[in-house]
Formats: C-alpha cells, structure tokens, sequence
C-alpha cells in the first residue's frame, strides 16, 4: 500500500490505493447525490468523506473508520442489510422515478386548468 497522504478523486475512482469504501461515506454520498443532483458521484463522495473527516467518524487524511465510525457502520448494517454499491445506484434510481412523477402531475394539472378556462 502506498503512503497514506491526500486522498485525489483519481485515487478513489480506481479504488486501488483503499479498495472498497465503507458503508458510513458511500450511504452519506448518496444523500448528497439525493441533494444535489447535478454533483457528480466522484464529487458527492468527495463531499461525503470531508464530511465524516469533519465530525471524527474518518481518520484526517483517509477513507479508514474510528471507533465513532466502526460504531455507527455496524449499527447501520444491522438495520439494513443492503450492499453499499447498491444503496447508492438504487438512491438514484428513486431519484429519476420521482422527477417523472412530479412532471406528469405538472402535465395532469396544467390540462386540467386550460379545461376549466
């Protein structure tokens, strides 16, 4: 393994230095996918790991838990058993699928006031 020093978005694309990332930064990348749909995901895990580094559940300069963060990734896995990769592919799925809804309901609302005038 490599030194452990700044962690660059080309590190954490290729998984290679760290491997797999946890559960705790890949659920948290995708709340904010969720936020901000036009961040890429490289960019919402950028954001996720500053801000698990932040409030102690990262150690500062890589992607590896502290106790907090051991603590809150096992309490997570017991309440929900879904595997990371997919949790943050099947946030955006939810995603698209409520846009859709909110534009055909713009659609139904607006027919329904050029009937009524």
């Amino acid at each position: 393994m490599p030194k452990k020093g700044k962690i660059t978005l080309e590190k954490l694309r290729k998984g290679a230095d760290y491997g797999k990332l946890p559960m705790v930064v890949e659920r948290v990348a995708a709340a904010v996918k969720k936020k901000n749909p036009k961040l890429t995901k490289s960019q919402s895990i950028a954001i996720a790991i500053a801000q698990l580094q932040r409030y102690g559940y990262l150690k500062k300069g890589s992607v590896e838990l502290t106790e907090k963060g051991k603590k809150l990734t096992s309490a997570m896995s017991k309440r929900e058993p879904t595997a990371p990769g997919i949790l943050l592919r099947w946030n955006l799925a939810e995603l698209k699928r409520e846009r859709s809804r909110r534009k055909k309901r713009k659609k139904k609302n607006a027919k329904k006031k050029k009937k009524k005038s």
